[in-house]
């Protein structure tokens, strides 16, 4: 599936359209560009995943506009073109943290596995940030909606994603029976330990994947629940 987008940044108008047609099937959209300004406009007003950018572009040179987007950008994966075997300029683009160089001419095979390379940085990377690891071995994979007991997926119904769901959104702070309530049914009226009655059904689910009472959902007595995050995991809650 083509998930992500592209910048092609280039001023030979007659080598575009040649590397385009070996290329477009790899992206979702390829956004081109023929100098530096025109890029920079480009990349700050459409969602760019990855950059393939000739250094010798006018106006702003590639070097140049590397170090503009690396000012609010240090992760996006740039992979340069270039004519010149410059060892200043590839030194240069290595400090940027740039991903790699291709010479030219353009070789075709060499442009795909460097490109197919890119793609697979940005796929560890989402895959990564993509995963909220729980205590006792539990995590949330938030693209698929999947939770798992490390590699074992525990199925669950419409109501009990929504609620874990809701309870990412919140940060993680422990949220009371009538917060989740609210947020869950959407006001609508349900019997009042209905909650816990999920909770439970969840914890019963979990509990027959893992074979332990371990939970990562904590009951805060008398108020309502919280998630437990493995902050040793390092994962970003958002």
């Amino acid at each position: 599936m083509k998930k992500y987008n592209l910048l092609y940044v280039e001023d030979d108008i007659e080598i575009i359209d040649d590397v385009l047609y070996f290329i477009k099937n790899k992206f979702k959209d390829i956004y081109v560009a023929n100098d530096g300004k025109e890029a920079y406009d480009l990349y700050n007003n459409h969602d760019i995943d990855l950059l393939l950018l000739d250094i010798n572009i006018p106006y702003i040179n590639g070097l140049q506009l590397t170090e503009m987007i690396r000012e609010t950008n240090s992760d996006i994966p740039i992979l340069f073109l270039t004519a010149f075997s410059d060892k200043q300029k590839l030194l240069k683009a290595i400090d940027l943290q740039v991903h790699g160089y291709i010479l030219k001419p353009l070789k075709i095979d060499e442009l795909t596995i460097s490109l197919n390379k890119m793609i697979t940085l940005i796929d560890k990377k989402n895959e990564r940030s993509d995963v909220i690891s729980f205590t006792n071995g539990f995590s949330w994979h938030k693209f698929l909606e999947e939770l798992r007991y490390f590699d074992k997926i525990i199925p669950l119904t419409k109501n009990e994603v929504s609620f874990i769901n809701i309870m990412l959104e919140h940060k993680c702070k422990p949220l009371s029976f009538n917060e989740i309530k609210d947020n869950l049914f959407d006001g609508f009226e349900v019997k009042d330990n209905s909650i816990v009655q999920l909770v439970a059904r969840l914890k019963k689910k979990a509990k027959n994947i893992s074979g332990s009472d371990d939970f990562f959902i904590e009951n805060i007595y008398q108020y309502g629940y919280k998630l437990n995050i493995d902050t040793q995991r390092g994962e970003d809650i958002k």
